[in-house]
């Protein structure tokens, strides 16, 4: 276990620490920046959170007290930290050197104050293109998926994906095939999926990257599925849309919310032009590729995706 600065602990004490309930937004917002204060994540120094500043952070009483029980609970976070190390488990903060730059940027004060992952945290600093798409897949949108997926890593980028039948692991086995790497955002069991067999080589051949933005060994739940779907589209330089339906699922409104927020281009696949899901996305913003444009990958959205940089540095 590689050892954390104050500012880390702190982080992992209040978010990591399995069972305890959440802060509410605007406080812990206010707390990040006090424990960026404290200094780089490289730096191990003795700053700490006291009450007096607590309480000027907006904190009440209350609060105070129990963000103060949390931070006394290093002897429980290290063993924690050690169970979860001897599964092939690390946790990584907002503020960690390993932790996805792309995130930080995309998503500003909005992005996961703890990841917990599995696999090749170096990953993270990859150019990445994700994919995303229904689990019950027609015939065009597997053979887009798996094409995608092997258009990513045979042109050198990393694919970033949901781990979920369908789309994702269409998409996965197509990098795969061809010597890629990936990362991949799970909504259920993290602890499950490193366990998995079908993980084993990719995880010994630091091919691959698991991450849970909740404790590891949750369970999947709608909430976190399209919590994680957000870290999909953000994750990405752009995000490829293999089918979808209309109207409702993951795809759809996760797709909706990059198109709204403008993380990155949308490239909806154009293979069932009339079918009601590409039309519909299509129709709000996404550009309609075919199986052809995937023969260079890094042209496809440029224009949108330089736009949304020069607006995020505004």
């Amino acid at each position: 276990m590689r050892s954390y600065s104050q500012a880390e602990l702190c982080l992992l004490l209040l978010y990591a620490l399995p069972g305890e309930k959440v802060l509410r937004e605007p406080l812990y917002r206010r707390l990040f920046r006090a424990l960026e204060a404290l200094g780089p994540a490289n730096q191990t120094e003795d700053a700490e959170l006291d009450e007096a500043e607590l309480l000027r952070l907006g904190c009440k009483e209350d609060e105070a007290r129990e963000i103060l029980r949390r931070l006394d609970q290093r002897q429980l976070l290290g063993q924690y930290l050690i169970k979860l190390g001897q599964k092939g488990i690390g946790v990584t903060t907002r503020i960690s050197p390993e932790y996805p730059a792309r995130l930080r940027e995309v998503l500003g004060d909005y992005a996961p104050l703890v990841l917990f992952y599995a696999g090749n945290a170096e990953l993270f600093q990859k150019e990445c293109i994700s994919l995303v798409g229904s689990r019950r897949l027609r015939m065009p949108g597997k053979a887009f998926a798996h094409g995608t997926g092997r258009a990513i890593g045979e042109q050198g980028y990393c694919y970033c994906s949901g781990g979920a039948a369908g789309a994702d692991t269409e998409g996965l086995l197509g990098a795969v095939s061809v010597g890629g790497s990936a990362v991949v955002f799970l909504a259920d069991s993290l602890e499950a999926h490193v366990a998995d067999q079908r993980y084993q080589k990719l995880l010994t051949s630091q091919r691959i990257v698991l991450v849970s933005e909740q404790g590891p060994d949750l369970e999947f739940s709608t909430p976190r599925a399209m919590s994680r779907n957000r870290l999909i589209h953000a994750m990405g330089q752009k995000v490829l849309v293999a089918q979808s339906d209309y109207g409702s699922g993951g795809t759809w409104n996760g797709t909706l919310e990059n198109l709204k927020a403008q993380w990155s281009p949308v490239l909806m696949f154009a293979g069932e032009p009339d079918d009601p899901g590409t039309r519909g996305l299509v129709e709000r913003g996404a550009l309609p590729i075919t199986l052809s444009d995937l023969n260079n990958l890094s042209t496809l959205g440029e224009e949108q995706r330089s736009l949304f940089e020069r607006l995020r540095r505004k």
